[in-house]
């Protein structure tokens, strides 16, 4: 407890060094179900911007009748200094997503590589450590200097376990005499490899070809190998119209060949991967918007794949986020809700409660002058089709600089 002690005062002083240039923060008390356990929660989080620079902290302690639980501070019953550090510090960036140069060191939400066919929308902490407020140390880093440029992400840096490579060029750049995209096409190679033993895909690789067409719009092919050498293609374009985001790719699937296999859910499932047995094609359509300055945020994507001889079928995933000013405008109070739905791997539309589907849904409500109240609601089913639930509650003080 000395240890723990000596974390806190640490962070304390590092708090107050920091806290007159905070862009925001929140200090709240919660009650949170941990291996069904219900604890009570005291956390402070501000959040740092200072231009190119920015970071956030999390200091959580979770304590119930018999005192803190020690275990979110610990390795194999001893105090851990690094898992200390990773817990406090959420993330550390320098730059800005599709800036020259980026980096973002701490929890990573929703990495993807090239065009997502290996890995979109991966996240490096598994559910029990989210519900229990531990993280990892990951690392996103971008570089891009118009000859060429390249993509890195590791899972851990204190302990690497899954890391993705994605290297590339633009032969053309430099031609003055040719036009905008043909310069602008990228030739890429996609490598990821997972070092842990009880996890069911070691590496995969693949090639990209990107070719911006306008401003808004980019045409692209990628293919890629599993490490059960089944192999995949895709040929899409994505584009930006304003608030509308827009996807359409055409896949053809080898038997055995799973699409985004690091995605959102594989610190959970990448254990135990679902591999199709048989050929599959079909197409990808996905569509997005946001308006009132963010207020609104919807997506919809849906997959439909033949396999083999059966009937097409297909998959979908949706958002939705009512941001504060909508709830300013119509309640006179800051608040916001968001949900969404997840169904993978190639599950019937009809059959919505399964070990492949997820439920995610908060509510944030301010309930007086900067305390918000906020209720978190997530479900996911094993594969007894069984329902894991996770809920809290908390009251928060949050506010800015």
């Amino acid at each position: 407890m000395k240890k723990l002690s000596l974390v806190l005062l640490l962070t304390c002083l590092l708090t107050v060094t920091i806290f007159a240039q905070a862009s925001e923060w929140q200090l709240g008390v919660g009650v949170k179900e941990i291996n069904d356990q219900y604890y009570g929660s005291l956390s402070f989080r501000p959040d740092i911007d200072l231009g190119k620079l920015g970071f956030g902290l999390s200091f959580t302690l979770n304590f119930n009748q018999n005192g803190i639980r020690v275990e979110d501070w610990q390795e194999n019953d001893q105090f851990s200094f690094t898992k200390s550090v990773a817990n406090i510090v959420r993330y550390v960036r320098w730059g800005r997503l599709g800036d020259p140069f980026y980096i973002r060191l701490g929890e990573l939400n929703n990495v993807t590589v090239a065009n997502g066919l290996l890995m979109d929308g991966y996240r490096n902490l598994n559910s029990e450590e989210i519900k229990a407020d531990i993280r990892r140390l990951g690392v996103d880093l971008s570089l891009d200097i118009g000859y060429a440029g390249a993509h890195l992400m590791v899972n851990n840096a204190l302990k690497p376990e899954i890391y993705a490579l994605n290297p590339y060029i633009r032969p053309l750049y430099g031609n003055q005499y040719l036009p905008g995209f043909i310069k602008g096409i990228s030739l890429g190679f996609i490598y990821i490899n997972e070092v842990r033993e009880n996890y069911s895909m070691p590496y995969a690789y693949g090639v990209d070809v990107s070719m911006p067409i306008v401003r808004p719009l980019v045409l692209y092919w990628q293919g890629a190998e599993l490490a059960n050498k089944a192999r995949g293609y895709s040929v899409g374009a994505r584009a930006s119209f304003g608030p509308l985001y827009l996807r359409g790719e055409y896949r053809n699937f080898a038997p055995g060949f799973q699409p985004a296999i690091y995605n959102w859910q594989y610190e959970d499932v990448g254990k135990e991967l679902f591999f199709p047995n048989v050929k599959s094609a079909g197409y990808l359509a996905e569509a997005g918007f946001q308006i009132m300055n963010d207020a609104i945020n919807i997506g919809l994507k849906y997959e439909n794949m033949l396999v083999g001889d059966k009937e097409p079928i297909p998959t979908l995933t949706g958002k939705a986020v009512i941001g504060p000013e909508l709830f300013v405008a119509t309640l006179g109070r800051k608040g916001q809700a968001e949900a969404s739905y997840t169904q993978t791997n190639y599950i019937q539309l009809n059959d919505l409660t399964n070990a492949r589907s997820r439920i995610d849904a908060k509510l944030s409500l301010e309930l007086y002058r900067g305390v918000f109240g906020s209720y978190v609601y997530n479900i996911t089913y094993d594969t007894n089709n069984t329902p894991i639930k996770f809920q809290a509650v908390e009251v928060s003080l949050g506010g800015s600089f």
